[in-house]
């Protein structure tokens, strides 16, 4: 019995190292973050926010030129079974989702600085956190760019069922947004190595 809780303890001590490193079943130690690939950084979070800026002037670009091209009234929403059930006046279809994506964007920016949690986690923890939900955010502003330009598409009579882009689109979003999560360590998809 004595012997059991012996060899238990000195399995549990070799599993925790204290370097932060995992042991394996074959007691070969390695690096948690050196086996992941890219790490998040400050370099990265800089260049995503740059692509998050980019699809936001992508936005009024588009609706500055739709604008005069547009029916004085614009199908603005699709059910699930792809036929439209809104419609609105042109000044609103054209410009209502890309200030709506600006507002968004902003308040993400301004509520991330307000998080409780973000003063228990290290600097490095920080980049990953910050580069991760700029991440994020590009994904889903690139995600409504596409939407929009497929609903002006629509309006002008260029494209027909709006039902199977939506749902096609969402793959790759949630395959980039589990992506960055994992990146940020708030989702695990680790492999045991």
């Amino acid at each position: 019995m004595a012997a059991d809780k012996r060899s238990k303890n000195k399995n549990n001590m070799k599993k925790q190292n204290a370097g932060g490193s995992v042991a394996t079943e074959a007691n070969e130690v390695y690096d948690t973050h050196a086996k992941r690939g890219i790490v998040l950084t400050k370099k990265h979070e800089k260049i995503l926010k740059a692509g998050v800026l980019l699809v936001l002037v992508l936005f009024f670009i588009t609706a500055f030129i739709a604008y005069p091209l547009m029916p004085d009234i614009m199908p603005t929403h699709w059910g699930l079974n792809g036929d439209v059930d809104s419609y609105a006046d042109k000044t609103v279809g054209v410009f209502a989702v890309p200030v709506m994506i600006v507002a968004v964007v902003g308040l993400i920016g301004y509520l991330k600085n307000y998080d409780r949690r973000r003063k228990h986690k290290s600097r490095l923890e920080l980049e990953r956190y910050d580069a991760g939900t700029a991440g994020i955010v590009l994904l889903v502003t690139m995600y409504m760019y596409v939407l929009y330009a497929y609903t002006l598409l629509y309006a002008l009579g260029m494209s027909e069922n709006m039902t199977y882009v939506v749902l096609l689109l969402m793959i790759p979003l949630f395959a980039g947004m589990f992506w960055f999560l994992n990146k940020m360590d708030a989702v695990k998809f680790r492999q045991k190595l």
